[in-house]
């Protein structure tokens, strides 16, 4: 066993059968976010203004201060009148310093908290951001893995679960043609009834196909990958529809037979209140229109497959698309080759 818990969430897988196909993530856009101040430069920068004002004044008053000295020496009022208009100019220019520095304070104060709430705010950007491609990267994931899954399923259906279930049915048909030949009335229909059981299984199969396919082409819509499409190419040895008409031919044998079909009237009329059914012909038609809609599907699944992969694959593949026109035709065949079938068995 395998194991890839980085793709596939540690989910076991058998290496064997595991195709390493891509779903391709996309380049996350450019993550845009508001510019963040590294630091806070004032508006207003007051400071050499008032040392430079300060200083004139200081200087005038002291000027003057020298000269009515000078001039005035014995005039005790003039000095007194000059040292109080000293004072005043000196707590004037003092306060008017502090009130200048506390609004600067007050301004880095609230600019700080300003770039503190856009960090905030450009850290939850970023992280919703990377969250968001975390969630898409593992969608994408989860869808690459149930992509390959289903297309080893189906591969799996179509290579082992058909071709085993077909070749049971022939082998019961086949047994029932020995059974004929020694006129052994139940043992004869019974395996009978065992190759149309085995049938119906097929078409089970093929319907669950049909169910997987679907849900392939839808995860893989609009990605860009490098999965190949679901239906290839095959060379079913025993085809459905032959081994159909082989048990129509070894039925019509025993339903010619005066014993046997005595027989079997007692079991068909049991079988077909069972089912639910009115009639044989109506029970026979229902089986040949369930076959004919299983069919229909493939057909009609590889032709829109080839077109949506070579409008969705990154380059085209001119062998692969080969290989669906191929494929498209073999089914056509098999669809005209069933309503012949179909007719036939009317009459």
């Amino acid at each position: 066993m395998f194991i890839r818990p980085q793709a596939y969430g540690g989910i076991t897988v058998d290496s064997t059968k595991l195709p390493y196909y891509k779903i391709e993530v996309p380049e996350p856009l450019p993550f845009k976010f508001k510019p963040i101040p590294r630091k806070y430069e004032p508006n207003s920068k007051p400071h050499k203004k008032i040392i430079v004002f300060s200083a004139i004044v200081f200087s005038v008053i002291l000027m003057g201060l020298i000269l009515s000295i000078i001039d005035s020496r014995n005039n005790l009022l003039l000095k007194l009148i000059l040292l109080g208009v000293t004072w005043f100019f000196w707590v004037k220019i003092v306060r008017y310093f502090e009130a200048k520095e506390k609004e600067v304070d007050a301004e880095v104060k609230s600019s700080s908290d300003y770039i503190a709430r856009i960090r905030n705010e450009v850290a939850e950007e970023k992280s919703e951001y990377h969250k968001k491609n975390k969630e898409v990267e593992e969608s994408l994931k989860e869808n690459e893995y149930q992509a390959n899954m289903l297309l080893i399923d189906v591969n799996d259906i179509l290579d082992t679960d058909i071709p085993r279930s077909l070749k049971e049915a022939s082998t019961y048909i086949s047994q029932a043609e020995i059974t004929y030949q020694k006129n052994l009335y139940s043992q004869y229909w019974d395996n009978l009834d065992d190759a149309i059981l085995k049938i119906e299984l097929a078409k089970k199969q093929f319907n669950a196909v049909e169910s997987k396919s679907k849900k392939y082409q839808a995860i893989l819509r609009g990605q860009k990958h490098n999965f190949p499409p679901l239906f290839q190419q095959r060379d079913f040895k025993l085809n459905p529809i032959a081994v159909f008409k082989e048990y129509c031919r070894i039925k019509e044998l025993g339903e010619s037979n005066y014993q046997f079909a005595k027989i079997e009237e007692m079991r068909k009329t049991r079988k077909v209140i069972a089912a639910g059914f009115g009639s044989f012909n109506h029970m026979f038609n229902a089986q040949m229109n369930s076959i004919n809609s299983s069919f229909n599907y493939f057909r009609d699944s590889v032709d829109q497959q080839f077109h949506e992969f070579k409008k969705e694959s990154k380059k085209s593949n001119q062998d692969l698309e080969q290989a669906l026109k191929e494929q498209k035709e073999y089914f056509e065949e098999v669809i005209a080759d069933l309503k012949q079938t179909f007719q036939t068995g009317n009459h």
